[in-house]
């Protein structure tokens, strides 16, 4: 595995993917919420290393904004929602405080520093406790990492991506390699199901109660449905990073079990989707 095979595999014409990311940095100056600025930051440093131009004062303002949204390392995705508590990362059906972390943003942030660091903005905060919150939301009781900071009882698939992207951009390990393999094992054995793995679910792989989908102060977006969507559905996109790093670690079963997942999209639709529901084994909203 090298860097290398990443450029290959890059889809984007340098054009369109200098636009796309000129159109975020463009917008981003105003905190928008969720982990938005942190990948745009990332996207940033992905043209840099193609010699694409940054403009780096832009990308500085945009790394102030976001490290005033990380108290003591921890990184608050919360901002202006169309509904309170929800909308602060990917799982936007889902309601967090203004005082919580969300591993999958936490290992983003962590990157978006670094990546900020090589294009010469130093960063003002710590990378390296950001980077140790990010290891502290492994949850030992669970074997595994944590949605959140604050829903510490709730396994995940999702927190294994800014470990990922560092070594697709960085060349660097977030996450010691014992830790990716651990929520791997703990993941196989509780998450899987005949159709992918479950988003979130409880520590013995049941669906999680409606109740846990809140926070302390705020309510869940949607319709609370088992299997479907966020409430235990399986991402495609989500269940392929967390098998792709525990891959880059050792699991060497990880290579079978995407042969199987990415087998299972296509047998629902000749193309990928952007769940499946767990509990009906019906694919959503193909071409994703």
């Amino acid at each position: 595995y090298t860097r290398d095979a990443f450029w290959i595999s890059m889809v984007l014409p340098d054009e369109f993917s200098l636009a796309c990311y000129q159109n975020e940095a463009a917008n981003d100056v105003k905190f928008t919420g969720a982990e938005r600025q942190i990948f745009t930051i990332v996207w940033a440093y992905r043209n840099y290393l193609k010699g694409m131009l940054v403009d780096t004062a832009q990308i500085r303002k945009i790394l102030r904004i976001v490290e005033k949204k990380a108290p003591d390392g921890y990184y608050s995705g919360f901002g202006p929602s169309r509904k309170p508590g929800c909308w602060q990362g990917w799982a936007d059906n889902l309601a967090f405080d203004e005082t919580d972390a969300i591993s999958n943003n936490q290992g983003l942030y962590v990157v978006a520093l670094k990546c900020a660091e090589k294009m010469g903005i130093k960063p003002e905060v710590s990378i390296s406790q950001a980077l140790e919150n990010y290891q502290n939301l492994f949850q030992p009781k669970m074997n595994g990492f944590a949605i959140s900071h604050e829903k510490d009882t709730i396994l995940c698939v999702d927190a294994l991506m800014g470990d990922l992207l560092a070594q697709v951009y960085l060349g660097e390990r977030l996450l010691p390699k014992e830790m990716v393999l651990a929520h791997y094992e703990t993941m196989k054995r509780f998450a899987k199901t005949a159709v992918g793995f479950k988003t979130f679910c409880n520590p013995d792989g049941s669906y999680l109660a409606p109740e846990q989908y809140n926070s302390k102060k705020y309510t869940a977006a949607d319709k609370i449905e088992d299997g479907k969507y966020q409430f235990g559905g399986s991402w495609y996109l989500y269940d392929m990073q967390m098998l792709i790093d525990a891959y880059l670690a050792g699991a060497k079963d990880a290579e079978d079990l995407m042969i199987w997942r990415t087998k299972l999209e296509f047998e629902k639709g000749n193309t990928t989707h952007e769940y499946i529901n767990t509990t009906t084994g019906l694919p959503h909203k193909p071409n994703m």
